[in-house]
């Protein structure tokens, strides 16, 4: 069985309220005991999430197997999430005749104590057996840090507590996750494309789009504004003006480098692409053309001069694929000229000023360009596809496979998306899979899911549920695998669907965070998780 290991911080706050006098079966709430900050901690290892037994102890007469986690609907999860309770505590005696106990259980919200629940513990009982236990603690919906402890504690105990009482079990559930509200106000708020880190190269500023309005349906462009702040969540700064975006996807920003933004913005002259530095001024004219996603390698975007906003081309030239590097504009392929040549290898309308150009993203290195190709004005898998192509506008290949969900670069030559294919092994359609350039599968990434994440390591991926469930549910995976670590959100639908919006989870440049698009009613707002404490418990 895996070995889990439990960090316990002695809290001289539950052991006062403990020596206070804690009546067996009362329950205690209090945001405003601090918890002191102590030398060092008391580690051990627990098989199975059992007890743990103190250096320097007898014997434990209880032991506490396992606790029931659950969402706000009851399900049972493996995660600490608002809104969320722990709802039961199974209890093992080691030994007979034991005198009876009390069960504490102890929140934890942004490092102070904010609930405390106490529960009689039954000295009856043969040794080895079992008894489950209700809780019914349940989490405040600020999103915040939240862990929790639990201590079996002998109120018959004469010794000075603060020589750990051999009839003391710790328990810590140490999978807590926390959040935060990125955006400054109460407006609604969103990050750019999936996949697209919100953090500049460096990791040290988050960029995000506030709305100034609710959009009244999913085809309405409102304005807004573009913000940057620190990535402590420090200093927001409003940096430029928003005239008019659909709220799908924000306004696609994206760092350049570490002191440059490109995004894009719907104008009187159609949509144009800025390239901005940190203080909101124009370092390159407007660009005629929309913004592609993903990392700016080297400083390079991809643009799309395509033919639903551009039908007769832009400044820029014809419709096809161009590169911004460097203060320069060049052209990477043409729809017709280039990507024409391949109609005899597709299906769908035989002339390709009918074919519509979507997602350019560049590969991690900047090697490759990756776009999806609809052939046909008929919404059908049957006439999307995915090409790649160098960013000489050589080397053109078509993914030979049905085109997958939300299709990303996993480095320089291989993608990975959410298969539409169920596999031969019995697979479910929707698992996130690796391809190479031609659609060869390489691996299984993690379970079925919708706009896949992966950190920058490739270790973790998120991932949430598909469109129109509800509620929508966002899982973390240790990549390869397909069974989750964490859920990092279990939220009503809300109106991000009617909104046309999307979680799109990305992770931050350390892969310790998790950045998405919170539903929350008729608002979404801009969040993010820290998994860090999910992750030591797979690394």
């Amino acid at each position: 069985m895996k070995r889990i290991y439990f960090s316990l911080v002695i809290s001289i706050v539950v052991l006062i309220i403990v020596s206070a006098g804690v009546a067996q079966g009362n329950g205690f709430s209090s945001g405003q005991f601090a918890i002191p900050a102590l030398a060092q901690s008391i580690k051990g290892p627990a098989e199975d999430g059992g007890s743990l037994k103190l250096l320097g102890s007898t014997s434990t007469p209880y032991t506490i197997k396992s606790v029931v986690l659950q969402d706000s609907k009851g399900i049972v999860i493996d995660t600490l999430i608002p809104n969320g309770k722990i709802s039961k505590a199974t209890i093992a005696k080691n030994v007979a005749g034991t005198k009876p106990a009390v069960l504490i259980v102890a929140v934890y919200s942004d490092n102070k104590l904010d609930n405390i629940e106490t529960v009689d513990i039954a000295g009856t009982g043969a040794a080895g057996s079992q008894a489950d236990y209700t809780i019914n603690l349940t989490l405040p919906d600020s999103l915040s840090h939240y862990s929790a402890k639990l201590m079996v504690w002998n109120p018959n105990f004469k010794e000075p507590l603060f020589n750990l009482s051999p009839y003391a079990d710790v328990y810590s559930i140490d999978r807590s996750l926390v959040y935060e509200k990125v955006s400054e106000g109460d407006n609604m708020s969103a990050f750019g494309y999936f996949g697209t880190s919100p953090e500049s190269p460096d990791g040290s500023k988050v960029v995000y789009v506030k709305y100034d309005r609710k959009p009244k349906d999913e085809d309405d462009k409102i304005s807004g504004s573009l913000y940057i702040c620190n990535s402590d969540l420090t200093n927001h700064v409003k940096i430029r003006d928003i005239q008019g975006i659909n709220t799908e996807d924000g306004a696609h920003q994206i760092w350049v480098d570490n002191n440059t933004i490109a995004y894009s913005d719907v104008t009187s002259n159609g949509i144009l692409t800025y390239i901005v530095n940190t203080n909101g001024e124009e370092v390159y004219t407007p660009i005629q053309a929309s913004l592609g996603h993903g990392d700016a390698p080297n400083g390079t975007i991809a643009l799309l001069v395509d033919k639903e906003h551009y039908p007769n081309g832009s400044t820029l030239g014809p419709n096809g694929i161009y590169i911004y590097k460097n203060g320069t504009v060049t052209k990477v392929v043409d729809l017709v000229d280039d990507l024409g040549k391949l109609k005899n290898q597709l299906t769908g309308s035989d002339n390709p000023n009918d074919w519509m150009m979507y997602h350019a993203q560049l590969s991690t290195n900047g090697t490759y360009i990756a776009i999806r190709l609809d052939t046909s004005t008929i919404d059908s898998d049957e006439y999307k596809y995915i090409i790649t192509f160098k960013t000489d506008g050589t080397d053109i290949i078509i993914f030979d496979n049905k085109k997958p969900l939300h299709q990303q670069w996993y480095d320089d030559s291989t993608l990975f998306a959410h298969d539409k294919n169920a596999g031969a092994n019995g697979q479910p359609k929707h698992t996130a899979k690796r391809f190479d350039r031609d659609g060869n599968f390489i691996e299984t990434l993690a379970a079925p899911g919708n706009h896949p994440g992966m950190s920058p390591d490739r270790k973790y991926l998120a991932s949430e549920t598909l469109y129109r469930i509800s509620p929508i549910i966002m899982k973390l995976y240790s990549a390869g695998k397909t069974t989750p670590i964490a859920v990092l959100m279990h939220e009503e639908e809300g109106k991000i669907w009617d909104y046309r919006m999307h979680v799109d989870p990305s992770f931050s440049r350390d892969g310790k965070k998790v950045y998405f698009n919170m539903p929350m009613g008729d608002m979404i707002q801009a969040y993010r998780v820290d998994i860090s404490r999910v992750m030591l418990d797979e690394d």
